[in-house]
């Protein structure tokens, strides 16, 4: 992938979180929480992934199982696990976990090689990612912010919750 199709792609997710992130604000709902929704949580805190072919003889697991899948994955191959939004190569964008290696180099466990073109996540410590998977039996720490009462819209993240691996998305 080129440089200037890899900016383009990540423009574009972008560009469809904002929007998403403004409709939120707009309903009027949650306007005295840091974060009016997941989307704009991605936007403020969000690192970049660089999307690489998954590494020979690792396996995938089932598809539509992503938040499994990148939990476990990161687990055996002591990776970080992320949660966030990634841009398929049809201009989906989609709700979707993966693993990093500390180059920010994405291992995603459930899709091919050539489906993600964009990831943007939080990449989530491992005590984070355990200490909810044993609350709430699920490692869908984002897209199943109802579980904990949206706590992680309504006070944001504590510094040990997150990794610094990947650049920025703001």
């Amino acid at each position: 992938m080129t440089h200037e199709s890899a900016t383009g792609h990540r423009a574009q997710l972008v560009d469809w979180l904002s929007i998403h992130s403004q409709l939120h604000r707009a309903s009027g709902r949650n306007t005295d929480w840091p974060y009016g929704s997941i989307e704009e949580l991605v936007l403020s805190l969000g690192r970049w992934g660089l999307p690489t072919p998954l590494p020979t003889g690792r396996a995938r697991g089932p598809e539509r199982k992503c938040y499994a899948n990148a939990s476990s994955y990161a687990e055996i191959h002591d990776l970080t696990y992320v949660e966030g939004y990634a841009l398929t190569y049809v201009g989906f964008v989609c709700a979707h976990a993966w693993c990093v290696d500390g180059d920010g180099r994405v291992h995603d466990p459930t899709w091919r090689d050539d489906v993600g073109v964009a990831y943007l996540g939080i990449p989530f410590s491992a005590g984070y990612t355990r200490a909810f998977t044993e609350k709430f039996g699920s490692a869908c720490l984002l897209h199943d912010a109802h579980l904990d009462e949206f706590r992680i819209l309504r006070e944001g993240l504590a510094a040990d919750a997150t990794v610094p691996i990947g650049t920025r998305a703001s």
